[in-house]
């Protein structure tokens, strides 16, 4: 049974969950809000806009206890602990693994690779739809990333690049940028094989990727800040509504509010949030926000299915990210991963039991669930 693609109490839980020692209260805090108002524009974006084209960047920050480097995408947690948690939280509920543990794998190559390798280095990472059994869309994601110096030091950018290729289109332009021969089978294959791609010739950007794939369009961002400042009021009013630990029926009722304004904004870029009677209440933002929620949030928005949404939320302090439909699948089938040279792909941890998965042609030097080191035969 499908769940929400966005359940809204995880904001709330997420929000409120206890603030780790030594870090500043309303940093925090904002970190947080802000959290929120990426959820709830890359959520629209994907199942109200569906935009082709989106933009994020992790940066690296140190382990305080290993001094190991990670990535984050500007909270407190790595995304690595994100993965962790989210397979924990999704087996305690008893629901599938197999993408969240090939994701996990993924990245963590993804992670290692890029930190390593000099700047300009870049990533192809492809994330087909699950099956539609399941309730996953009809769209796949395929990821670009590119490190580079920021203000700060080293950061990846990141481009999700939606588009409607099938599993053979995806390994015809994989062989041809990658110069190998490709023939991944299903959606969790390629989530655990990220390609890193040196910039050479004709390639030195994710732009030059999408052109060698194939895509005919440019890269454009725009919708992402001009529908938040056309949406903010109605966005800030769900904020507040986390803040003040509202109703889950509160908070549904401005979710399909903006996802309602999202519908009439993909029809015409400049249609108003606000009438006449509205403007009046502009000084009083909690008002203004219920107001327009009762307005564009009475009817329930049509539902829709997705490829890969994230909901983010956070438990005992800790951060998890949890599959945006929820539903619930059989258990990872280690049929689905293909073996390679070394051996089978799939294979339960020596210490803590769990099972793990292997990226292609890669051994993996510590278990993805208790992190102890995996001996070699």
């Amino acid at each position: 049974m499908s769940v929400e693609a966005y359940p809204v109490h995880y904001e709330k839980i997420n929000f409120h969950a206890p603030i780790p020692d030594g870090l500043p209260v309303e940093e925090v805090k904002q970190i947080r809000r802000n959290t929120i108002k990426d959820n709830l524009v890359r959520y629209v974006g994907e199942y109200r806009l569906g935009v082709k084209f989106d933009e994020y960047y992790y940066t690296p920050v140190k382990d305080s206890h290993t001094g190991e480097e990670h990535f984050t995408a500007g909270g407190t947690q790595t995304i690595q602990d994100l993965i962790s948690n989210t397979i924990k939280a999704r087996e305690e509920l008893g629901a599938g693994i197999k993408r969240e543990v090939a994701e996990g794998v993924g990245f963590a190559k993804l992670e290692e690779e890029l930190l390593e390798r000099e700047v300009g280095t870049m990533a192809i990472w492809v994330s087909p739809p699950g099956s539609e059994d399941e309730g996953y869309g009809e769209y796949s994601f395929t990821f670009l990333a590119q490190s580079e110096m920021g203000e700060s030091g080293k950061r990846v950018r990141m481009i999700p690049y939606r588009n409607e290729y099938t599993i053979e289109q995806h390994n015809e332009y994989l062989s041809k940028i990658t110069k190998t021969d490709v023939a991944f089978q299903n959606d969790t294959q390629f989530l655990a094989s990220p390609f890193i791609i040196e910039a050479s010739g004709g390639i030195q950007s994710p732009e030059d990727i999408l052109s060698e794939i194939g895509e005919k369009e440019e890269f454009e961002n725009s919708w992402n800040e001009d529908f938040y400042y056309k949406a903010r009021p109605l966005i800030q009013y769900f904020i507040n509504l986390v803040e003040l630990n509202a109703s889950d029926e509160e908070l549904i009722e401005a979710k399909c509010a903006i996802e309602n304004y999202a519908i009439a904004y993909k029809e015409d870029r400049e249609v108003e949030l606000f009438s006449g009677e509205e403007k009046n209440l502009k000084n009083n933002a909690m008002d203004y926000g219920k107001s327009l929620a009762y307005g564009w949030g009475r009817i329930e928005p049509p539902k829709v299915k997705g490829s890969c949404p994230t909901g983010i939320m956070e438990t005992n302090g800790a951060i998890t990210g949890t599959s945006g439909d929820f539903l619930p699948s059989q258990f990872h089938n280690s049929s689905n991963l293909l073996p390679d040279r070394y051996g089978e792909r799939t294979f339960n941890c020596p210490s803590c039991q769990r099972e793990n998965v292997r990226p292609v042609e890669t051994l993996l030097p510590n278990c993805l669930h208790c992190k102890k080191a995996i001996p070699r035969c």
